[in-house]
């Protein structure tokens, strides 16, 4: 072989592997976007979805964000990216921004009079989504504090065919 023949093998290879280390490292629609397992302490911060059903048609979507310390994220922007799991390939739903609803946790002391005191906040971020069928379903999650903007991460849920909590019209 030439030195001209081996720097062109060379060159193609080094190609190759280039080209295939961006398509898996590149992609946000691949098999791995969405893992089934995440091991923990991966990550800084992290999601809890905190309604116990989701169902296809409307729902509000209310999750919980916590920081690598466990210590809650209240005041940050929440932009939310929902795909469809079902198919080979994850199929891009809709997008969402997610609103912060804080909340005042206490509780009344009917010893002295009825008085309320207050012992911490809390909270939830909430969207409005519309599932169009029942499986599996992801979204990737964008946060931004005043202080920091997280990378992009995935989270992976379910959605019902019918939801088990009782809604509006539903006979008692």
């Amino acid at each position: 072989m030439t030195p001209k023949t081996i720097l062109r093998a060379v060159s193609l290879i080094l190609i190759a592997l280039t080209a295939t280390t961006f398509a898996a490292c590149g992609s946000e629609t691949g098999p791995d976007a969405f893992p089934r397992v995440i091991p923990l302490g991966d990550g800084d911060v992290f999601a809890n979805i905190v309604n116990s059903s989701l169902a296809i048609g409307p729902n509000r979507l209310m999750l919980q964000l916590a920081s690598a310390d466990d210590e809650p994220i209240f005041d940050a922007q929440v932009h939310l990216r929902f795909f469809d799991l079902n198919a080979a390939e994850p199929i891009p739903h809709i997008e969402a921004d997610a609103r912060f609803i804080p909340i005042e946790t206490g509780y009344v002391d009917e010893q002295s009079g009825g008085a309320r005191e207050v012992t911490g906040t809390d909270g939830v971020y909430v969207a409005n989504v519309d599932f169009a069928r029942a499986g599996d379903w992801g979204v990737r999650i964008t946060v931004a504090t005043p202080d920091r903007t997280y990378d992009e991460f995935p989270f992976r849920f379910t959605v019902r065919a019918r939801s088990e909590e009782t809604i509006i019209g539903d006979p008692a």
